[in-house]
């Protein structure tokens, strides 16, 4: 079992709160006013009772409408008693800082401690009213539970037993193949691997492919396809060959009986797990064997282990494949490090209706089924989304049905609603569901708030769940939430309730300007740094079952402006997709149990956020309202909010003070806030503020935020802060900062006033203690006049050697910081920007930073010759291994006295072996570059007036654009060209290449350019004389 399942036994729902109650200073605090939580220790009591019977219910909900609704009064009821636990911890944990700061504060005055500890009793009286709530909810679970009782329910004994029996089915090996489209090249892919001679180096006889995919999409049909494959059968590569339906029971013995009866096409009647491996040992013996273990769940290795015992005496080259919805059951079967997944897609559009249309009519030759497969067919099949079963399952339903209505009706409805009740759509993604731990259900249920093919990122989703306080914090104190949270994520995404979006087939991060993004993402979490900076999204089907199982808990809106009266009163989370949403005061009361506000696209028309005081409860709040003026004093109320979006509100200019007051805020967002100056003095006071993200120039020109407040400091527990403005007064502030990660800009270095006072001012900031900062940009807003000055703030600059992104702008130095003199110190160097050091003459050594796949050099006027830093001195031992094995891009940009590039014999180290691409700009000196770019695709000059030659030979360049270079005469050999834009290039007089040297065709014309370019796609040429 995975390490997440482990920790998600018993009572989840509460554990979170429960667990607040336990943290040793608020305990302290407890002992110290002798205040009572005997009710709340009652509860937790009460609460893992119910949440026993309410695992059961989940079993039973599709058979009885009688625990269906009791399943949803006690939701309602975890979610009350949530609320007021969580209210409780709060007002705990507010008195507690009011009493730390008023008796600091009265010590320091010596005068009034008495009045203060008045103040505090009486305030502790209050929470006899907390009490009394908490009282009330046990006894409301109480009754609940009894209701449970006399519903059937019991606490769980036996749900494993009723989950198989309800939700699973045996399966066979034969397969009709003529039922089966859009698979003949994954069958292809999975026979060439069956047949593959094993390595002589492999220590198995055996080894593991597994069949990954969602349920419903294909994978026991492509299993039965494999096995029964023709070229299989004629090779008589197998001497035995074996058919197993494992389900999600995992019993050695029996998984190793059926495994022998099938293999021996016998049955045996022992129930001896020796006597049973014994035989299937002697069954396998130095015989090669092909066996199929299909709808795999289980994940504990030491069963897997157990099982597979007898599979060691086979013949080398046996073959197992598994079929699994869950990745982490494919990585406990691998034997070897060659073995791999098999991860399967959906079909096309047109295969689902070759698909459907196998399936939807009884009479296929009627010109009236012929119609209506043009008019309805191919619509309704691109509602199953590439998933087999929902094909099949619409097919079914309109194979008895002949009305134009009723198609209509299909196509208009969701799949969910028409089939619920009907088909086995839902019980097979339920059966994905209830393998999920409790916790892990309530992520999943969570993501009912989004809408349908929502795109989303894993940072974000784990900070929600965070807010919405569905983590549990690691009982030893030694995992960050984020990092818990992140491997709910992959263990999420490994079950395939997640699936990485057509959109982005590579991560956001190589499609942006700077690495900041990559950067927070890629060290926000400690130990999970796969599936970072990719953008997600649930299959429709999926989503589809986050909304039934989350019930009427979650609620959203889409297409139409709404007010609050369309919002249940029983919705906890609401998404607004709207272009207007209006909350009458009338209303607030209906609403006062709402959680999240979670906007997607809104532009609001009001100029005040639409958020009234009495939405007490709100955890999630986040709404671009784009054209919001000002925040409500009354915001500070909201004394449950933990995620605040204000993304893109670019017209508040001030936060209210009462902001500070949000003792439970964990992340606030500020980015696009263009007219906020600063945040207010007491921000310290949010003493679980971890994600912090500010204003910034870089995404938007003409920001007006320019102030951190003295207060700062006291948040110590950031995890993100994407912008630290420097002065004389705040340098301090950053070294308590110790847990910072991700990116970070340190801007207005100008700040740091003489020479003297800098070096303590900087030295500060602690850089090199913060390890996990693998993203930092030191802006200075100017060049500044005193050279020796920032150099020497540049030199005290130093980064942790960890450091993967660095860019520096706007620097006077003449000389780049010492530190970076020695660059195998920074070997995880990826990224490097050096932008606007107008002074520096030299560019530091960069040519053994063996990772360095990303360089820009901007606005460096002083440079004249770009040489040794970037390939190396030939006469050193170090010359022949080849530098910048790792470069990508290059940008070189501003450079107006840059005259010389000089090139390197081909054969020594000073080679771009994985260049791809190249960007020279505003280069008006710059003659030529002829060196050798084997990988080079893109390559872009602009107004570089005086370049007259370009690489003899660019093998591999896609696309080629060349703009305002007047000096340039011939073109280089471009073998595979397909983009070609010349603009402003007066001396240029052929196109013709240098490969048809004998080409006698006119200049220009058609035939000549066909000839010498023949991969070309797409030719334009503006001011050319040709």
């Amino acid at each position: 079992m995975s390490s997440v399942g482990q920790r998600m036994g018993g009572s989840s729902f509460l554990q979170v709160i429960f667990d607040r109650f336990d943290f040793p200073e608020l305990q302290s605090f407890v002992r110290r006013w002798s205040i009572d939580l005997a009710e709340v220790k009652s509860l937790k009591r009460t609460s893992a009772k119910i949440q026993a019977y309410s695992d059961e219910a989940e079993m039973k909900q599709f058979t009885s409408d009688a625990v269906t609704l009791w399943l949803d009064d006690v939701k309602q009821l975890l979610y009350d008693a949530e609320d007021v636990l969580d209210g409780f911890a709060t007002e705990l944990l507010r008195l507690k800082l009011e009493y730390e700061y008023q008796t600091h504060r009265h010590q320091v005055q010596q005068s009034g401690t008495e009045s203060t500890v008045c103040n505090i009793i009486e305030e502790l009286l209050g929470i006899e009213g907390f009490k009394s709530k908490v009282r009330d909810i046990n006894e409301r679970l109480k009754i609940e539970a009894q209701e449970g009782v006399a519903l059937g329910l019991n606490s769980g004994m036996g749900s494993e037993s009723s989950k198989t029996r309800v939700y699973s089915q045996k399966t066979s090996s034969v397969v009709n193949i003529s039922e089966v489209f859009g698979r003949d090249d994954d069958k292809e892919e999975i026979v060439k691997w069956l047949l593959r001679t094993p390595q002589s180096s492999s220590n198995n006889n055996f080894s593991v492919l597994s069949i990954v995919g969602m349920g419903g999409a294909g994978k026991t049909t492509l299993a039965k396809l494999v096995y029964n494959d023709e070229i299989v059968e004629n090779s008589k590569y197998f001497d035995l060959k074996a058919w197993v339906c494992v389900s999600d029971n995992f019993d050695e013995a029996r998984l190793t009986k059926e495994i022998l009866d099938s293999a021996t096409k016998s049955s045996h009647t022992s129930d001896s797990l020796d006597m049973l491996q014994v035989k299937l040992q002697e069954t396998l013996s130095r015989k090669r064997f092909l066996l199929i273990l299909d709808d795999m769940w289980n994940d504990d290795y030491e069963k897997w282990y157990a099982l597979r015992i007898p599979f060691a005496f086979a013949k080398s080259g046996s073959k197992i494949l598994v079929t699994t919805r869950n990745k982490q059951v494919s990585s406990i079967v691998r034997t070897d490090p060659n073995d791999h997944d098999h991860d399967l897609k959906g079909l096309s559009d047109d295969y689902c209706f070759a698909l459907f249309k196998r399936h939807a009519f009884m009479d296929r030759n009627s010109s009236e089924v012929n119609r209506k497969l043009d008019e309805f067919g191919q619509k309704i099949v691109k509602k199953c989304k590439g998933l087999p079963l929902a094909v099949k399952t619409l097919a079914g339903l309109l194979r008895v049905k002949k009305e134009n209505w009723e198609w209509e009706e299909i196509l208009e409805n969701e799949i969910w609603d028409l089939t619920k009740n009907k088909t086995k759509i839902l019980p097979s993604l339920m059966l994905s569901y209830h393998h999920l731990p409790p916790l892990l259900k309530r992520c999943f249920e969570y993501c009912a708030l989004f809408p349908k093919d929502y795109v989303f990122y894993k940072i974000k989703l784990v900070l929600l769940w965070m807010a919405e306080g569905i983590i549990l914090p690691d009982p030893k104190g030694k995992k960050r939430l984020e990092d818990i949270g992140a491997s709910y994520f992959d263990e999420l995404f490994m079950r395939s309730f997640f699936e990485l979006s057509l959109l982005s087939n590579e991560p956001t991060y190589s499609k942006t300007k700077w690495v900041r993004k990559y950067m927070i993402d890629k060290s926000f979490f400690e130990s999970s740094s796969t599936n970072t900076g990719y953008e997600f999204v649930m299959h429709d089907m999926i989503h589809d079952l986050a909304q039934f199982v989350s019930g009427g808990i979650y609620c959203q809106r889409v297409k139409h402006d709404i007010d609050s009266s369309q919002v249940r009163t029983t919705t906890r989370h609401l998404s607004c997709l709207t272009q207007n949403f209006t909350v009458e005061a009338t209303e607030y009361k209906a609403l006062k149990s709402l959680r999240t506000i979670f906007g997607i696209g809104v532009v609001h028309k009001s100029r005040r956020i639409p958020i009234h005081f009495q939405f007490q409860f709100l955890r999630v709040l986040c709404f671009g309202f784009r054209n919001i003026r000002e925040l409500p004093d009354s915001i500070g109320k909201l004394k449950h909010l933990r995620f605040f979006d204000l993304i893109y509100c670019r017209n508040i200019e001030r936060l209210p003070d009462s902001i500070t007051t949000l003792y439970n805020l964990q992340t606030l967002i500020l980015i696009g806030c263009t007219k906020l100056k600063e945040l207010p003095e007491d921000i310290g006071n949010l003493v679980n503020l971890r994600h912090l993200c500010l204003p910034t120039n870089y995404y938007y020109e003409g920001c007006n935020f320019h102030k951190m407040p003295l207060g700062v400091g006291n948040l110590t527990g950031l995890q993100t802060l994407n912008q630290f403005i420097a002065s004389s007064k705040n340098s301090s502030a950053l070294r308590e900062f110790s847990q910072l990660r991700g990116s970070l800009e340190i801007s207005k270095l100008e700040n740091f006033g003489n020479i003297n006072g800098a070096e303590t001012m900087v030295g500060n900031l602690n850089l090199k203690n913060k390890p996990h900062i693998l993203g930092l940009e030191l802006r200075w807003s100017y060049l500044g006049k005193d050279e020796k000055l920032e150099e020497n703030v540049l030199d005290q600059l130093k980064p942790h050697t960890n450091l993967e992104a660095l860019w520096i702008e706007n620097y006077g130095g003449t000389r780049f910081p010492r530190w970076m003199e020695h660059p195998f110190s920074f070997s995880n160097l990826g990224t490097l920007y050096l932008v606007n050091c107008r002074k520096c003459r030299f560019l530091p050594h960069l040519k053994q930073l063996p990772l360095l796949k990303h360089l820009r050099i901007e606005g460096n006027c002083a440079m004249k010759m770009v040489g040794s830093e970037l390939y190396g001195d030939s006469s050193s031992s170090s010359f022949n291994v080849k530098q910048f094995r790792s470069l990508e891009t290059l940008h070189i940009e501003s450079m107006e006295e840059w005259e010389d590039w000089p090139e390197v014999d081909e054969e020594g180290g000073g080679q771009f072996p994985c260049l791809y691409e190249l960007t020279i700009k505003e280069c008006p000196k710059l003659k030529k570059f002829s060196h050798h770019f084997p990988s080079l695709v893109i390559l872009r000059t602009e107004k570089c007036g005086d370049l007259r030659e370009l690489p003899r030979l660019l093998p591999s360049v896609l696309k080629l654009s060349i703009w305002k270079c007047p000096k340039l005469v011939v073109l280089p050999s471009l073998p595979s060209i397909e983009w070609l834009y010349l603009s402003g290039c007066d001396q240029i007089t052929t196109l013709s290449n240098s490969n048809h040297p004998s080409s006698s065709s006119t200049s220009g014309s058609a035939t000549c350019v066909q000839n010498s370019f023949p991969c070309l796609k797409k030719l334009s040429i503006f001011f050319v004389l040709i």
